[in-house]
């Protein structure tokens, strides 16, 4: 009995050592892991960001253009109140139209 002891311990030990050096090697990719995920994040929200400000940069004549048009069509609303009211009505008139053919 004494040599299948001594086995047992023998292999308790490599066993034990095995877990140990595992578990070492899980914290190293652990860590690992960890720095490149940070990088990626990193670099995604650069990329991001740069995307946004050249979209920004582009868009910008763009959108001066938009807010000249909405501030037109705003005082020309106020001017004819009469004509916004019948254009209103009939849009929503073709929208109740359009929706209730769809039946």
């Amino acid at each position: 009995m004494p040599s299948f002891s001594k086995f047992r311990d023998d292999l308790g030990g490599d066993v034990s050592d095995q877990l140990a050096s595992l578990q070492k090697e899980v914290a190293v990719l652990r860590k690992q892991v960890k720095k490149q995920s940070s990088q990626v994040y990193d670099d995604a929200s650069e990329t991001i960001a740069d995307l946004i400000d050249s979209f920004l940069t582009n868009t910008k004549g763009a959108r001066k253009e938009l807010y000249s048009k909405a501030r037109f069509v705003e005082a020309t609303a106020k001017d004819n109140p009469v004509a916004t009211a019948v254009v209103g009505f009939t849009i929503i008139g073709l929208l109740i139209a359009l929706f209730s053919s769809r039946r």
